[in-house]
């Protein structure tokens, strides 16, 4: 209450005294409301940037607060991105040797694949040879059969000596 009362009593001095002579001259009406009207803009802006400045002080703590959280958590992932690179270089090389891997596997299915075929000729072989090796049993064993008859009609047909 006192501040206002010494505002007022300051802005009446001001009025009626010092602002009516700028200069030596004499100040028309005009002039002197905008005179009062700066100075009380000015006394406004003063107690309304003060009071402004009280009320955020708590936000602009806040605020300092989040960005040093911020800051932190920058540097956080940063360190998970580099952990990630490594554990990129770690995956690619890992994905070199299962290529590798892949490849030999690959020869060794084409291989596997090669040798069934291979497999399925020498069957087919192995059954052409023992058909043969069968058929010229047959025909030893006919042969034979055929040389002990004649060998026993021989015997049996000879002159007697």
């Amino acid at each position: 209450m006192q501040d206002r009362k010494l505002f007022l009593s300051c802005i009446l001095y001001l009025t009626c005294v010092i602002l009516p002579f700028k200069g030596g001259e004499h100040m028309n009406n005009e002039q002197l409301l905008s005179a009062i009207s700066n100075i009380l803009d000015q006394k406004l802006d003063q107690k309304l940037d003060q009071k402004f400045d009280e009320k955020l002080e708590p936000v602009y703590h806040r605020l300092d607060d989040l960005d040093a959280k911020f800051v932190s958590t920058n540097v956080r992932l940063d360190d998970l991105d580099a952990k990630l690179v490594s554990t990129n270089i770690r995956l690619d090389d890992a994905d070199a040797n299962f290529c590798s891997i892949h490849n030999r596997l690959d020869r060794i299915d084409s291989e596997v694949s090669a040798l069934r075929v291979n497999q399925r000729e020498m069957r087919k072989d192995l059954k052409e040879i023992n058909s043969k090796v069968s058929e010229t049993y047959l025909i030893a064993l006919e042969a034979w059969g055929t040389s002990t008859e004649n060998r026993n009609r021989l015997e049996t047909s000879k002159l007697p000596m």
